[in-house]
């Protein structure tokens, strides 16, 4: 399973941030990887991210990105079944899989 954070998310809407394509590239491999999973916090951190800066119709986008990808609710013990295999995060300028241990 691959975490999805708000940095991915954000550059996955933006057609104009300089992390789009790097975004939607890693985002094909990944769901054949498995399951992409998120927290509800992130989504609401986004929501508000795209709003502020983009209107209510990039929430609605955002919306739509969602449906492949499985939110978690709850605190932050989010994942009891185990760990993410993978995260997809912003770094720097940079797109990152990190491995989980």
């Amino acid at each position: 399973m691959t975490f999805v954070d708000t940095s991915a998310l954000y550059a996955l809407l933006v057609r104009d941030d300089p992390n789009h394509g790097a975004a939607s590239g890693a985002l094909g491999g990944l769901r054949e990887r498995g399951p992409l999973v998120t927290h509800s916090y992130v989504v609401v951190e986004t929501a508000a991210l795209v709003q502020h800066r983009f209107g209510v119709s990039a929430v609605r986008s955002l919306v739509d990105l969602l449906g492949p990808i499985e939110i978690v609710y709850g605190n932050a013990d989010m994942i009891d079944a185990g760990s993410p295999d993978h995260s997809l995060l912003l770094s720097g300028s940079d797109f990152n899989l990190i491995s989980s241990p």
